[in-house]
């Protein structure tokens, strides 16, 4: 919905992360490297401003299934 493959999609998606109060270069960062508080105030912030910028629902509820080492399959694989 932000349209991030464009320019223009990219700036407003920087200007909702620095509204929400999130350093633009911790943003940057790999999610792996995403410290868990970090990641616990996105969620909780992220629902506060969805109205503004059209979002909607922006987060569920899932599983993951695994079978064996390699094989992994997410419930948004399947939907």
């Amino acid at each position: 919905k932000l349209q991030v493959w464009k320019q223009t999609g990219r700036q407003r998606l920087m200007e909702l992360l620095a509204k929400m109060g999130f350093p633009l270069d911790q943003c940057r960062q790999p999610w792996a490297f995403v410290g868990t508080s970090m990641r616990r105030r996105l969620r909780e912030r992220l629902e506060e401003c969805t109205e503004e910028y059209g979002l909607g629902n922006v987060s569920y509820t899932g599983f993951v299934r695994v079978t064996g080492y390699k094989s992994l399959l997410s419930a948004s694989d399947m939907s």
